[in-house]
């Protein structure tokens, strides 16, 4: 075993995370934005341990599992499926069942050796059955559409799905309509998406039948769903009978509508997610929990009851406590268990750790096994007077990611370890075990890097309140030097990050850039963190909802000013970094901080500008923006868009800007028709553009909000490390991939001088 990886298991067993454990991290070479791409990840569908890629078979003998392996040289992601031995040694890489491009949601089946899974198989994703020791497939459902999710019963005879849009479902609008023109309805500019009929399949002997629709009447109105409703968490009953699913209702009646919960969904244009049961034999559709769901149902062994992660049931003494307690965001949800026959619902656990993650398990006892905390997992039981926790198992990895996956059985623990210097590995943990086993070593080529080791800082914002931010020293630091800062604007909680980690969110290099001489920051978010309580604090001089625009404004002019202070960078040379929501938040900082940043970046965000105002074209964008600025851009409220709305200050800005934005699939190859992902960053573009103002426009047209593919990531953090590093050291890359990048550059930076 390697000294790097013996280091790198002490600073593991020994709990230090973010202490001094990198020596031999510091030994190897810099990083560069390859490095981070090339970097294998447990796949994560999500923090649900029934719905996720991390499985141990009811046996508790086998451990299942996912792994992301980026290939830049062919611009691909590979899906590997292991099964190991959960008592095997580290040396046991396990054994790769299957692979593929498009693998997802793997469940066990009950004899502990046969798994299920999502693979895509040719052109379309099917239900694939799994032997896990003899490596061989059987398929048990395909069609000419993708299947999205499904569930199985427990002797896997009966599997229901959803599917996706067949690929014929783009309206065509006819010749005649073509000629004479056709009326174009307000908010349905796009097709509908995500449509999701359930269709079921049956195994009859050998073989399994083809699948049948099947027809979902609502509930309030006894009307049948459309075909377009999008029908999620499915969960069929071990016996095959019936099956719970959720889907956003439209048909809320009045009696849920007195929610505090459910009024502000509605107030911001949504639909709230509701679980309904369906009988397969009768069709019949009942509501088993008068409430807001968001995970996946859980059944009992006997198929009576269910467990689910869900706000409080409408009217409910639970309800009026939440309400108290001020817990209404979409975070807070509580355990439940439900009654099939009768209707009855028990608290089983209040305020679960996350609110789309049902039980852990269902043992053969009645106990319930559930994660309660970020490495905390706990066995309740029902008894005569409700249910109560009978043990809790912390694991001891204080310091770690507080959001990866857990499974467990009640005795053995199975999590993702990583920090912000350690790539995810899986790791095992039984009660009174005492020591932590790894299990996994995806990434050894990463003893050979140097990796900067953040340090956990803390500064004050102008009202006083305490920011905790996580600041990468450049590599090399020479004390006393200042130097220049780079500012990731979206936080993190202590995943491990090359790039952004797991999320690959475009733009954010962490270590590239702390490889490059220039000092990185972000936010590091504690366990105990509240949004409620941060909102709390937003300034309220300002119309609408403008206060978190200001409040995020102060948290990163603090922060330079308390660097700045501390003699560690240069507040001339500061970088800013937006992605999503936060590129917002930078563009608003550019326009109206007191701070005069060096550069920026902006990536696929909102703008909440006028032009998507208009583009976006639905009643719900109409209604946020509306909140944002405290009315419209007409009438009295217009004045609160021309004085913050970045549509009417970008003469104000004086940052050079590299926007980028995906296209969703939709390439930019059509003269006259801009797509609308680019379309609403025009107005930004054109208007710096127009007044001579350094700023670039990328488009990235095969990838969703965060990039996937290899050459997008790779791409997008190459472009974020020279943009920085030409405007805060003066330093241009030789043979550059664009070989005319520093020629328009250098023309922008004359603008920049003017």
């Amino acid at each position: 075993m390697k000294k790097a990886y013996i280091e790198r298991f002490l600073c593991l067993s020994l709990m230090l995370i973010l202490l001094p454990c990198s020596d031999a991290l510091a030994s190897g070479r810099l990083v560069t934005p390859g490095d981070c791409v090339r970097i294998k990840y447990l796949v994560q569908d999500g923090l649900n341990a029934v719905y996720g890629s991390i499985k141990l078979n009811p046996q508790g003998t086998k451990l299942l599992y996912l792994v992301k392996s980026p290939d830049i040289s062919t611009n691909t992601n590979t899906i590997l499926v292991y099964v190991r031995e959960v008592n095997s040694t580290l040396s046991d890489n396990g054994k790769v069942i299957t692979s593929g491009q498009d693998v997802s949601e793997p469940h066990w089946l009950e004899d502990g050796t046969h798994f299920t899974a999502l693979v895509r198989r040719g052109r379309w994703v099917s239900l694939v059955m799994f032997d896990a020791d003899s490596a061989s497939e059987e398929t048990i459902a395909k069609t000419d559409r993708n299947i999205i999710e499904y569930s199985v019963s427990r002797d896997a005879r009966i599997a229901v799905f959803t599917l996706g849009e067949p690929p014929d479902s783009v309206t065509e609008h006819t010749r005649e309509e073509r000629a004479s023109g056709y009326r174009v309805p307000f908010g349905q500019v796009d097709r509908e998406s995500h449509a999701s009929p359930v269709a079921i399949v049956r195994r009859r002997g050998e073989k399994w039948s083809l699948p049948r629709p099947i027809r979902i009447r609502d509930p309030f109105g006894q009307t049948t769903l459309p075909g377009a409703t999008q029908f999620r968490f499915l969960s069929v009953s071990p016996d095959g009978r019936k099956v719970l699913m959720q889907y956003p209702s439209v048909s809320i009646p009045a009696s849920w509508k007195a929610s505090p919960y459910i009024r502000s969904i509605l107030g911001w244009g949504g639909m709230p997610s509701i679980t309904v049961l369906v009988d397969l034999a009768t069709g019949k559709t009942t509501i088993p929990f008068a409430g807001v769901t968001d995970s996946l149902a859980f059944w009992s062994e006997d198929g009576r009851s269910f467990l689910v992660a869900a706000h409080s049931p409408v009217g409910s003494h639970w309800e009026q406590q939440d309400v108290r307690e001020h817990r209404l965001t979409n975070a807070d949800a509580n355990l439940f268990w439900v009654s099939v026959d009768d209707g009855k619902i028990e608290e089983v656990f209040f305020h679960v750790a996350y609110h789309h993650q049902t039980a852990l398990a269902w043992r053969l006892d009645g106990r319930v096994v559930v994660q309660v905390g970020p490495r905390t997992v706990a066995v309740l039981e029902r008894q005569s007077d409700g249910w109560q926790e009978v043990s809790r198992t912390d694991v001891p990895l204080a310091g770690s990611y507080g959001y990866s996956a857990i499974v467990s059985d009640g005795k053995t623990i199975v999590g993702i370890y990583q920090s912000p210097t350690v790539s995810p590995d899986l790791y095992a943990f039984s009660p009174g075990q005492g020591a932590i086993r790894l299990l996994t070593k995806l990434n050894p080529q990463l003893d050979h890097l140097s990796l900067s080791e953040p340090e956990l800082i803390h500064w004050k914002t102008s009202n006083g309140a305490t920011v905790d931010g996580l600041f990468f020293k450049p590599v090399g630091y020479v004390a006393g030097r200042r130097y220049p800062l780079v500012i990731q604007t979206k936080g993190d909680v202590g995943s491990f990050v090359c790039d952004s980690g797991v999320n690959h969110d475009p733009a954010f290099a962490p270590q590239p850039l702390a490889s490059a001489g220039i000092a990185y920051l972000f936010r590091r978010y504690p366990e105990n963190y509240r949004q409620e309580d941060e909102i709390a604090q937003y300034p309220k001089t300002v119309p609408g909802e403008l206060g978190e625009a200001l409040y995020e404004m102060d948290v990163w002019e603090t922060a330079v000013d308390s660097l700045d202070r501390s003699g560690l960078i240069d507040p001339t040379r500061v970088g800013i970094i937006g992605f999503s929501r936060t590129g917002w938040e930078v563009e608003f900082d550019l326009a109206h901080s007191r701070i005069r940043f060096a550069a920026a970046t902006a990536s696929d965000n909102i703008q909440y500008s006028l032009g998507e105002y208009a583009l976006l074209h639905q009643e719900s964008t109409l209604r946020a923006y509306d909140e944002m600025y405290g009315g419209p851009p007409y009438g009295s409220s217009l004045a609160n868009w021309l004085k913050y709305s970045v549509s009417f200050n970008m003469d104000k800005i004086h940052t050079p800007l590299m926007i980028e934005s995906m296209g969703y699939g939709i390439d930019d190859n059509t003269p006259g028709k801009i797509p609308l992902s680019i379309a609403t960053r025009d107005e930004i573009f054109v208007g710096l553009s127009h007044l001579d103002k350094p700023v670039e426009l990328y488009y990235y047209p095969n990838e969703e909000h965060s990039p996937d593919h290899p050459r997008a990531r790779l791409a997008s953090l190459q472009r974020s490390l020279d943009w920085y590093r030409f405007w805060l050291q003066g330093y241009e890359r030789p043979n550059a991939e664009d070989k005319d990048q520093y020629r328009r550059w250098e023309k922008l930076r004359t603008l920049q001088n003017k």
